[in-house]
């Protein structure tokens, strides 16, 4: 499963409102984190508790609505001129 402080940094990517939300949800549901550190906690690289990255799961999925889809940010993909997989331009 994805580290969920990945799928919240993805969240406030296409928002930043969501940062104020998920942190509310977050410390709401017991997150040790206060509000001035949970930037820095989303984008530590550092092993967290078990428990409180739950917390942050439980965070997302009560902001993000049942059925909605996360839209993860896209990876741009080029293919070379001739090959196989090459199709020509769409005009």
């Amino acid at each position: 499963m994805e580290d969920p402080r990945i799928t919240a940094l993805n969240l406030i990517r296409q928002d930043k409102n969501y940062q104020d939300e998920l942190w509310l949800k977050y410390w709401a549901n017991g997150g040790s984190a206060g509000s001035v550190e949970f930037g820095a906690y989303l984008n530590s690289e550092s092993r967290s508790d078990s428990f409180d990255l739950q917390i942050l799961r439980w965070a997302i999925d009560d902001v993000i609505p049942a059925g909605v889809p996360l839209v993860m940010p896209s990876a741009t993909v080029v293919i070379p001129a001739g090959s196989p997989s090459a199709s020509p331009p769409v005009p």
